[in-house]
């Protein structure tokens, strides 16, 4: 991705939802909390 895109904050609040759904199915199979996909999301 090109680190000069801007992206909508429609966009941005998909993909935080869409990335805490995912931690959700992470943690409900494996009982852990996925840090290092939370930082990796963050960046």
């Amino acid at each position: 991705m090109n680190c000069q895109y801007i992206p909508s904050k429609d966009l941005v609040e998909t993909l935080k939802l869409q990335a805490q759904k995912k931690v959700t199915e992470f943690k409900e199979k494996t009982g852990k909390t996925p840090v290092l996909k939370i930082l990796m999301a963050g960046s």
